[in-house]
């Protein structure tokens, strides 16, 4: 049983599903430079790597975390 009733949907073919995230973008039309203290909430045009790696080892404490949407529903009733 699923929550989400769109999760039950027929599944797409790759060219129905190209289109419908082909209507969905706008192509990048031109890219500028700006100084980067001018640049929140900016698309970057092209990707941006990082010359060292942050951290420099891999560190779990920083992996994130996940939780159950059920959980956080049924905590909230009982709040």
């Amino acid at each position: 049983m699923t929550d989400h009733p769109e999760a039950l949907a027929p599944e797409l073919g790759l060219d129905a599903a190209q289109s419908r995230l082909d209507n969905l973008i706008t192509p990048i039309q031109q890219m500028e430079d700006w100084p980067l203290h001018l640049c929140h909430g900016a698309i970057l045009g092209q990707d941006m790597v990082s010359p060292i790696n942050v951290p420099p080892s891999d560190t779990a404490a920083v992996d994130g975390y996940a939780f159950r949407h059920a959980d956080l529903i049924a905590n909230l009733e009982h709040a």
